[in-house]
């Protein structure tokens, strides 16, 4: 695996390192709500991590469907798409690919977590006990990468960010 080849887009803080590979950097980027009539959009993340949970690698992401809700402000994965992708990658290697989180858009140059992403982050890692989590809010100008510590989500510092057009 070359890190910085595949993996140009790195993201650390909270003790945990978050490689995002180059073909879901540039899927985030091309959905970003620049007009006024793009809806919000979202998908789950799906990757590697490390056996002590310190390093993730987000080796892929899945995108909403026609079969998912959609507004401006709003977004509902409903399609069984989403979850039969991560069982596919599951599946094809042999447990190491698993669910890592979500992610999905906010029509603001540098996002923030709205009360309903909070509670939904919560739901997640509930129902994904001792499993690392990450959540990406895919802003106009920037992309936050949020992770659980202690009883908050708190915001993953980008590090490096090795294509400049990616920024």
């Amino acid at each position: 695996m070359s890190v910085l080849a595949d993996y140009p887009v790195h993201y650390a803080g909270l003790g945990r390192s978050v490689h995002i590979h180059h073909k879901v950097w540039l899927l985030w980027r091309s959905q970003r709500q620049i007009r006024l009539e793009t809806p919000e959009t979202a998908g789950v993340l799906i990757g590697l991590s490390s056996e002590d949970n310190k390093t993730i690698w987000i080796q892929d992401s899945t995108i909403a469907t026609p079969f998912d809700e959609q507004s401006r402000h709003y977004f509902k994965l409903t399609d069984s798409m989403h979850q039969s992708m991560v069982n596919d990658a599951y599946e094809k290697s042999n447990g190491a690919q698993i669910y890592l989180g979500t992610w999905h858009t906010h029509p603001q140059d540098i996002p923030n977590p709205s009360h309903v992403d909070l509670d939904d982050w919560k739901h997640c890692v509930h129902r994904n006990t001792g499993r690392p989590l990450v959540f990406a809010i895919v802003g106009t100008q920037a992309v936050r990468l949020y992770s659980k510590w202690g009883n908050h989500f708190k915001s993953l510092k980008l590090k490096e960010c090795a294509i400049d057009e990616l920024r």
